[in-house]
């Protein structure tokens, strides 16, 4: 169950969208349908791209309310840190494998 205040929900729609997009352009570059799912730097990439999106959205549109907007209790501001911190773990695992 997903559980968001305010706008929280954006925070998944926005790591969803950056994560498709990067699937799907990385798909069209390189010809290749497995692409995004072999190589360490896609996902990583997409989930840093989500994370700039994530902090631009909260400095512009909700700087004056941010805690009133959260995903899983954890207000819209401290996440661009998670999703960053998610795209190293998931770049460590990925290249380590």
């Amino acid at each position: 169950m997903i559980v968001w205040s305010g706008h929280g929900y954006l925070v998944a729609v926005l790591v969803f969208v950056s994560s498709l997009l990067m699937e799907v352009a990385t798909e069209n570059l390189t010809g290749n349908d497995n692409f995004y799912q072999q190589n360490a730097y896609a996902l990583p990439t997409a989930l840093v791209v989500a994370a700039g999106l994530i902090l631009a959205i909260d400095h512009l549109v909700f700087s004056s309310d941010s805690s009133q907007h959260s995903l899983f209790f954890i207000p819209i501001k401290w996440w661009p840190l998670i999703v960053t911190g998610l795209a190293a773990v998931t770049f460590v695992t990925r290249i380590s494998a």
